[in-house]
């Protein structure tokens, strides 16, 4: 980059820590900041102790190269990328951080999906996953999804225990052994 001020450009439109690492094969790129390489995780009581009292906190320091480093390597070579299609329009819940931090280090790519728009689950797709739906599928979209699991697709359902006027959903997990009870454990 000291020679070339363009360089960075061609992997990333964002800048660069010192001491970040740029991996590439003949498929693809990938960045992997010096920050994903180190990280600092504070606590509780670090926060406290800033917020009331102003002490810069320390935090204690990782290393997280090895991961980093391996997850872009894997990236750069693999042939394709795994596709994960979230199902929407039934007021799912989006996934939290921690679950789209291990998604990014295991490279996944996740896109939404409405059934009631396309005319089937796309052909790159490695899982379609529904997480607490609060309004059930249509006709339609259980078809479609029927259709993708008939051809070795995968459905998955994260669900919470107030499940209610679900029968679509609940036929096709049915059709696949798994029903759904009413009850404590």
């Amino acid at each position: 980059p000291a020679t070339n001020p363009t360089f960075i450009q061609q992997y990333t439109d964002d800048g660069l820590s010192p001491s970040s690492l740029i991996i590439t094969s003949n498929r693809r790129s990938k960045v992997v900041d010096y920050n994903d390489i180190y990280t600092v995780q504070y606590t509780e009581e670090d926060y406290y102790n800033y917020i009331y009292y102003g002490v810069t906190p320390q935090g204690t320091p990782y290393f997280e190269g090895e991961s980093a480093v391996t997850s872009a390597i894997k990236y750069v070579t693999e042939s394709t990328i795994p596709t994960l299609y979230l199902l929407s329009g039934h007021g799912e819940s989006p996934f939290d951080s921690v679950m789209t931090q291990y998604l990014d280090v295991d490279n996944y790519v996740t896109s939404d999906l409405s059934l009631l728009t396309e005319s089937g689950v796309p052909s790159d797709a490695s899982a379609v996953i529904c997480i607490a739906p609060q309004n059930d599928i249509t006709d339609i979209e259980l078809s479609k999804l029927k259709a993708y699991l008939d051809n070795g697709g995968t459905f998955i359902l994260l669900s919470s225990y107030r499940v209610q006027n679900t029968a679509n959903l609940m036929s096709l997990t049915s059709s696949f052994g798994a029903d759904y009870k009413q009850g404590l454990i």
